[in-house]
């Protein structure tokens, strides 16, 4: 009776580890196979990703092949000045390659500054003079009996502070300092207010048209022609 047990219980014995092999084989099996197909799926999606960025790259290439070139920007060309605006008014116009420039004179604050502008202006005298002067932010300035700034007509007229600042645009009568009386040709246009220079130099002008002009301007170009006009 012992052996027969004892055999019985042997043959249940391996029936178990029998079957715990077999199951723990199907599972590493279904886990290769899992794994085998991630693998795929993982070489798929990276060989989706990099078709679909060669063929982003192929769209981009032919998207800028088949864009026409850009145009160089036009230059900018100066609008007309509808002198009408100047009715009433003492006015100077300066020529220059890049356009005309149009200044409101001030004869009641500034006569004598503005009646020796006039005068010199008239007799043709700034047609020709140069800018020799240019200092981005600050000043352009010009008028010298020489080009390079040098040079005196003789005389000097007397400074006439008065209540005009230094706005971009200003015209004022160059000198060698406050209260020296000492200008006589040569003037400036300012390329920014300029407060600093409040009640230091004559204003006697301001302009109304042409400071795309006047920043052009270089050290050397010189003024086509210069004329005052009262506008009736």
């Amino acid at each position: 009776m012992k052996k027969p047990a004892i055999i019985f219980a042997v043959v249940l014995l391996l029936l178990a580890v029998t079957g715990c092999g077999g199951s723990t084989k199907q599972a590493a099996t279904d886990n290769q196979t899992q794994t085998n197909q991630n693998e795929q799926a993982t070489q798929n999606g990276r060989t989706d990703q990099s078709d679909q960025a060669n063929q982003s790259a192929q769209k981009s290439q032919e998207t800028q092949s088949n864009q026409s070139p850009q145009a160089p920007a036009a230059e900018k060309k100066q609008k007309p000045f509808d002198e009408s605006q100047l009715k009433g008014k003492k006015a100077a116009m300066i020529e220059t390659k890049y356009g005309k420039i149009y200044i409101e004179l001030f004869p009641k604050e500034a006569p004598e500054t503005v009646k020796n502008f006039e005068k010199l202006a008239k007799s043709g005298y700034y047609n020709g003079k140069t800018f020799h002067r240019v200092e981005p932010g600050f000043v352009v300035q010009g008028g010298a009996p020489n080009p390079n700034g040098s040079g005196s007509l003789g005389y000097g007229i007397p400074e006439e502070l008065n209540w005009h600042k230094h706005l971009k645009g200003a015209l004022g009568m160059a000198t060698q300092g406050t209260n020296t009386n000492t200008g006589d040709a040569q003037f400036y246009i300012a390329l920014a207010d300029l407060p600093q220079l409040d009640g230091g130099y004559t204003v006697f002008g301001q302009t109304l048209s042409g400071m795309d002009a006047v920043e052009q301007i270089q050290i050397g170009d010189i003024m086509t022609k210069v004329t005052v006009k009262d506008y009736k």
